[in-house]
C-alpha cells in the first residue's frame, strides 16, 4: 500500500536516495549572488492525491533523469515543520544528468541559482555542505553497518 500525502501538500517532500558503488546522487545548488553552494538529495513536494512513492519516482526522474523504484523508506525527517520521506531507490533506467524538471532545464529565474545533478563519494558527505546532514550521517552509517530495518525518525533545523 502506498503512502498518500495528507494535509498541506507543500509540507510533505519525497526524496530519492540513489547510491551506486561508493557514491550518492545529489543536486548541487549554487547562488552566485550570495556566493553560496550546497548540496541536496533529489526530491520535492508531493502533489495532492499523489502517493509519496510516486512523488519519489517523479522527482528523481525530473531532477536526475533516472527511472527508479523506491526500495525502502530509510528516514522521515521533520525539517522546520515539513515532513521529508527519504527512500532508498533502485535505478531501472534513464540517463544521469538528463533531468527535465523546471529547475534542471533553466526555467527558473536566474535569481534562484543553478541546479546540477552530481555524484559525491559517500566518504565526502560529512565534510561537505549536504542537507539534511542527519540523512548524510545515516548513509555513512549504512555504508559501514548496513541499512536499518526500520526508518529513522529525525529532526533537522539546519539552515541552507
Amino acid at each position: 500500500m502506498e503512502n498518500k500525502a495528507r494535509g498541506n501538500h507543500h509540507r510533505v517532500r519525497a526524496v530519492g536516495i540513489v547510491v551506486q558503488d561508493d557514491s550518492v546522487a545529489l543536486i548541487r545548488r549554487e547562488h552566485s549572488d550570495r556566493g553560496k553552494r550546497y548540496f541536496l538529495f533529489p526530491g520535492g513536494g508531493v502533489e495532492i492525491g499523489e502517493s509519496i512513492e510516486h512523488a519519489v519516482r517523479r522527482e528523481t526522474f525530473e531532477e536526475l533523469g533516472l527511472v527508479v523504484i523506491p526500495v525502502q523508506l530509510i528516514a522521515v525527517v521533520n525539517r522546520n515543520g515539513s515532513l521529508q520521506y527519504h527512500y532508498r531507490v533502485s535505478v531501472t533506467g534513464g540517463e544521469f544528468g538528463t533531468g527535465v524538471g523546471p529547475e534542471m532545464s533553466g526555467e527558473y529565474h536566474p535569481s534562484r541559482g543553478t541546479y546540477t545533478a552530481v555524484w559525491m563519494k559517500i566518504v565526502d558527505l560529512l565534510s561537505s555542505p549536504v542537507y539534511p546532514r542527519c540523512v548524510s550521517e545515516l548513509i555513512v552509517a549504512a555504508e559501514r553497518d548496513g541499512w536499518p530495518q526500520k526508518p529513522a525518525h529525525l529532526i533537522d533545523n539546519e539552515q541552507t
